[in-house]
């Protein structure tokens, strides 16, 4: 599988199951919390919001589509901007072939498209 795209949420776009955590991410929805609730949040379980979860399936079925094949997978990556270090989450989409430009979405808390960056590095 190859890495074909990368998802990026911001932090109150995950629902925690700590409601400490999730005040913390709904109070610093750019992510920037304090370093004890960073290091907190990157343990913890988290699932996206409703929006944000039809938001990635619909990425992936575009992706699917533009290129007829089945088996494009997201999957989370607490590394997936920077594989140095955990300061940018987000999902790794891969796919059976590499068909198409490095590209990254940016998504906001309510599911909605803000960004779209080919042929990252």
């Amino acid at each position: 599988m190859s890495k074909i795209a990368l998802v990026f949420f911001p932090a109150n776009a995950y629902l925690y199951e700590d409601e400490n955590l999730q005040k913390e991410a709904k109070d610093n929805p750019s992510g920037i919390l304090r370093n004890e609730a960073t290091i907190q949040m990157r343990r913890a379980k988290r699932t996206l919001n409703k929006e944000c979860q039809k938001t990635l399936d619909r990425i992936i079925d575009m992706l699917e589509n533009i290129s007829n094949e089945i088996g494009i997978k997201a999957g989370y990556s607490q590394n997936a901007g920077c594989s140095m270090c955990p300061c940018s989450p987000g999902y790794v989409i891969s796919g059976p072939t590499r068909r198409f430009r490095k590209t990254a979405f940016y998504v906001d808390e309510k599911g909605r498209i803000t960004n779209i960056v080919k042929d990252y590095d």
